[in-house]
């Protein structure tokens, strides 16, 4: 398994849909939804990047498997 790094805003949300998150309201930090689980995160927008401990912190709320922001 790869090390965690820094993403670009893209792929994190491209990560979320593929697990059916879906944008609920869009500011500095866009708030994804999925209805299935009941689970609501904020995705840091107003940057370029998403920084490591806000990825591990997606991965504990949101149960996504740690590979899926490796690759």
């Amino acid at each position: 398994m790869g090390k965690l790094k820094a993403l670009p805003v893209r792929n994190v949300i491209r990560i979320l849909k593929k697990f059916k998150f879906y944008r609920l309201r869009r500011g500095r930090h866009d708030i994804y939804h999925n209805k299935e689980k009941n689970i609501t995160v904020p995705v840091p927008t107003s940057h370029s990047n998403v920084t490591k401990g806000v990825i591990k912190s997606l991965i504990r709320q949101t149960g996504i498997p740690k590979i899926e922001f490796t690759n």
